[in-house]
């Protein structure tokens, strides 16, 4: 968020601090694309920084 106003109140109420990256999404699609993640079905795996656990 590039607005003075209210890009900072949104990210206040990140728990990791910052704005997301690519590599962040990047990092969550490498694992679920690989074999470390066979057993995981049927769930939602949130890329937010903790704004959900917020």
């Amino acid at each position: 968020m590039n607005d003075p106003e209210i890009g900072p109140a949104f990210l206040s109420r990140i728990p990791a601090g910052r704005w997301g990256e690519p590599r962040d999404v990047a990092g969550a699609a490498l694992f679920l694309a690989s074999h470390h993640s066979d057993y995981i079905t049927g769930t939602i795996v949130p890329v937010d920084g903790g704004w959900l656990a917020h």
